[in-house]
């Protein structure tokens, strides 16, 4: 009986957690921070292709072997970092604010699906802006070739 009720627990678990899940990511698609953030991700990323092809065109003949587009597709961890903790701050803090995180608790969601959920989102949220980043970068094979 008491594997019955474990069982039961971790599967009733599960099926809160995905209420979670769903209610955070049908906020996060609404959105207007996200969706700001993601199009100003997309318009730096392709403002730093062309910054990228000036500066190639500007060295010397023998130095232009040394500019590749994948050396960039991953310098953006200091901006994916401010971008992500903007957009965390920003997304979570409201729910905190209007006092969503208390109407939670009290429906009956424990603390570690509520913040395990949150987890989710966020991180998939940051997936999706680095996708964004790297679909501007994209941007750079016309003008630098696709091997640089």
């Amino acid at each position: 009986m008491k594997a019955w009720k474990a069982i039961m627990s971790v599967w009733l678990g599960g099926i809160k957690m995905v209420k979670l899940l769903s209610a955070n990511f049908s906020r996060l698609w609404k959105d207007k921070v996200f969706w700001l953030e993601m199009f100003v991700m997309l318009v730096y990323a392709v403002v730093v292709v062309f910054a990228m092809n000036k500066s190639v065109q500007a060295t010397p003949e023998q130095m232009r072997g040394n500019f590749k587009l994948d050396n960039y597709y991953f310098n953006f961890a200091l901006s994916i970092g401010a971008f992500c903790a903007l957009f965390t701050s920003l997304f979570f803090g409201t729910e905190h604010g209007d006092g969503t995180l208390r109407n939670k608790i009290v429906m009956g969601h424990t603390r570690t699906t509520i913040y395990l959920s949150n987890l989710l989102v966020s991180f998939s949220a940051t997936l999706f802006i680095m996708l964004v980043w790297l679909i501007g970068l994209m941007a750079g094979i016309p003008v630098l070739g696709f091997l640089g």
